[in-house]
């Protein structure tokens, strides 16, 4: 395992923790679940950035880290709460975490732009191609969910928890189909795949293809204006989850 690797598996296992502490603060201190998820999503959403070398969240990040620990520490100062002087020590440390790893330091200094050679054919699609693509999947997640909805009973709890099934079906489907074939069966059917950005042979990383799904998902059809002002047609969840969509050879 490389030392990126290697940095990029201590920030997930730090991010895990955050993520699982985070749930179980409100229970803690009796706070309002609406208003700690969001902030959890707010101190959260730079430290996914972090997961790929982003220079910029780890600055962002670390102050915010440091405001979550201090504010866990001063209510376990008020509460008498062992337990929040605990998550606020680990904020700290996660805030600190490029500081005293080498290992996390050595994602910050990958390269950042894709080196041409002179054998670089790679033919990129265009929009219309892209909302193909997204318009089959579309159509196929609809019908997953109109079959599900028809086989379960219509009352109960069975059509709650399918559905729950299906938020995590569609969380899942095209990450999933794009760590393992390199695109959905959208990107399949009409002959383009997703590759990482730095080096367009290889697939991407899960963590990546799940990145890159999550923000396509928040930002919908917003995140393809950018397709026509780049030379290599990539919208903004590409841009985030370092992808490029290109043709297959």
């Amino acid at each position: 395992m490389t030392e990126s690797n290697t940095g990029r598996s201590f920030l997930l296992i730090l991010l895990t923790i955050f993520f699982i502490s985070e749930i179980f603060f409100p229970f803690l201190i009796g706070e309002d679940i609406q208003g700690s998820l969001i902030k959890t999503l707010i101190v959260g959403f730079p430290l996914l950035f972090q997961l790929k070398g982003h220079k910029w969240s780890f600055w962002v990040g670390g102050v915010l880290l440091f405001l979550n620990g201090a504010i866990d520490i001063l209510l376990g100062f008020e509460l008498e709460n062992i337990s929040l002087f605990v998550l606020g020590l680990f904020n700290f440390i996660y805030a600190i975490s490029p500081i005293i790893s080498k290992e996390i330091r050595k994602l910050t200094n990958q390269p950042t732009t894709r080196i041409k050679s002179e054998t670089d054919n790679i033919i990129y699609p265009y929009l219309i191609t892209r909302y193909k693509a997204a318009i089959i999947d579309g159509i196929i997640l609809f019908s997953v969910f109109t079959l599900l909805m028809l086989c379960l009973p219509s009352s109960g709890s069975a059509r709650s928890t399918g559905f729950i099934f299906y938020l995590m079906f569609i969380g899942l489907y095209e990450p999933s189909m794009i760590y393992f074939f390199a695109g959905t069966i959208g990107h399949q059917f009409l002959n383009i795949e997703v590759k990482q950005f730095i080096s367009p042979d290889k697939k991407l990383t899960f963590i990546s293809a799940l990145i890159r799904s999550l923000f396509k998902l928040l930002l919908g059809w917003i995140s393809f204006l950018t397709i026509g002002f780049n030379e290599e047609h990539r919208a903004l969840h590409d841009i985030i989850g370092s992808s490029i969509v290109l043709y297959k050879k």
